[in-house]
């Protein structure tokens, strides 16, 4: 297969056969072959591997599909009941009594008002941490992929929640309830 031309010596030793030149059969080319590709296979499936993993890190992080705030129970309550809806906005008034949990969910980016405040615990993809609640306050939250949201207070906590249904949540899947 292999003659003794400068060109065919270097294409015997791009087919991993020099170690054999000028003998190199056929049988030692596919044998070459087959240990180029070993050597070589455990490798490229190492690299495929974590090339894998670097895209879908960003996903696993988020865990399955994360329901949106209306469709979650807590102890058999749902704590958000949906006072409007159309195809921009989402009004809820939410409710957490005292030692109540509003279990994981999602929410496209929304606009909070405090009707009732107190103290609570969020858990989110930044840990956890306490926060007060002040009646009469606002906040302009952008998407959310997940959150928890618990009551460590001793009055109950009520919200007028506005969602804004065209900034959803990118990148995450989320249930939605209507």
């Amino acid at each position: 297969m292999w003659g003794n031309s400068k060109q065919d010596l270097e294409e015997a030793h791009t087919h991993g056969v020099a170690r054999n030149w000028p003998e190199a059969s056929s049988t030692d080319v596919a044998r070459a072959d087959r240990e180029d590709v070993m050597t070589r296979f455990p490798a490229q499936l190492s690299a495929a591997l974590f090339g894998m993993a670097i895209l879908v890190a960003p996903f696993a992080a988020r865990g399955d599909d994360v329901p949106d705030a209306l469709s979650v129970e807590w102890q058999g309550q749902k704590p958000c009941e949906k006072v409007f809806e159309d195809a921009q906005i989402r009004i809820a008034r939410c409710t957490f009594p005292p030692g109540s949990k509003h279990v994981r969910h999602s929410h496209p980016a929304y606009i909070s008002y405090v009707l009732s405040g107190g103290k609570a615990e969020v858990h989110d993809e930044k840990g956890t941490r306490q926060v007060e609640a002040r009646t009469g306050s606002h906040t302009d939250v952008p998407p959310i992929p997940w959150h928890e949201v618990t009551n460590v207070g001793d009055t109950t906590l009520q919200y007028l929640v506005v969602e804004r249904k065209y900034q959803p949540v990118s990148g995450a899947s989320q249930t939605t309830s209507r």
